[in-house]
């Protein structure tokens, strides 16, 4: 019968069942969860939210499902702030932007960490100016490449 998942959740809120169970899900192959057992267990479920810029996962392992909702809840809150938004939007242009003016992998990540905490970019992305916080970002990278 568990051959035909790939993954399986013993979550009979019985220790000795969901062992059985994990026990049984192995010999045929296929991963299980044993949310009663964190040692007994072959992955975890987090919990996560995400928006445009990232996704966010956090566990408990099983330990507490309230407390990590809570902390989930704190990040979403933290998350929700437009400036932040902003400023991950106009983070995640870089990586293109960088490769393609300059082919060198340690200058790239040297502009990375320059481009990310050059004061205008960051104003002007964190007002939601996304093109101007991109038109900085290529005035750096010219500075830097000259």
């Amino acid at each position: 019968f568990y051959s035909q998942f790939h993954i399986v959740i013993a979550s009979t809120g019985k220790e000795e069942v969901n062992e059985v169970i994990c026990k049984k899900v192995r010999e045929a192959g296929r991963l299980c969860d044993n949310p009663l057992d964190r040692q007994g267990t072959d992955f975890i479920l987090p919990i996560f939210v995400a928006n445009d810029v990232l996704e966010i996962a956090i566990t408990s392992y099983g330990a507490s499902t309230q407390f990590a909702k809570e902390v989930l809840e704190r990040v979403e809150r933290i998350l929700s702030d437009p400036k932040l938004l902003n400023l991950g939007k106009a983070s995640s242009l870089l990586k293109p932007l960088v490769k393609s003016y300059v082919s060198d992998p340690k200058l790239r990540v040297k502009l990375y960490h320059e481009i990310y905490n050059d004061t205008k970019f960051r104003e002007l992305a964190e007002k939601g100016d996304i093109e101007g916080a991109k038109s900085r970002a290529v005035e750096v990278i010219k500075n830097a490449t000259q």
